[in-house]
């Protein structure tokens, strides 16, 4: 092999490296968990703010908002047993998701629905 052919070799194994490497570390934001899947199969081990490493193209994440949120549905029909149907003009949910041991997530959640009477419901939920 002459050097030239050698270092075409480096050159390429470097490459591939550096794709490897870059596949494989991301980063959480504060206020955020990572969650891990393997094939498809949610693991067990989330991890918080900061640089991770996983396996290339084997391990995806999905990164999950564990502050404060509020999302807002509008103009919501519901139909109640009397056949009467009532309209929500806005319904807010707040939530934060509290991370526990494993895969178990705990999920407060607040609804607060605006009509002509207000609705103030509290649900507590472990997935």
């Amino acid at each position: 092999m002459t050097m030239a052919h050698v270092g075409a070799v480096v050159a390429a194994v470097t490459g591939v490296m550096a794709i490897l490497l870059h596949s494989s570390i991301h980063k959480i934001e504060e206020g955020h968990l990572a969650v891990y899947y393997r094939g498809g199969a949610l693991l067990t081990a989330p991890n918080g703010p900061g640089y991770h490493i996983m396996l290339p193209f084997i391990t995806t994440f999905r990164s999950v908002q564990t502050t404060l949120q509020t999302d807002e549905i509008k103009n919501v029909p519901c139909g109640t047993s009397g056949g009467v149907m009532i309209y929500f003009d806005r319904i807010e949910v707040v939530n934060m998701l509290v991370p526990t041991a494993g895969k178990h997530l705990k999920t407060d959640i607040l609804c607060v629905c605006e009509t002509t009477s207000d609705l103030l419901l509290l649900i507590s939920t472990s997935l």
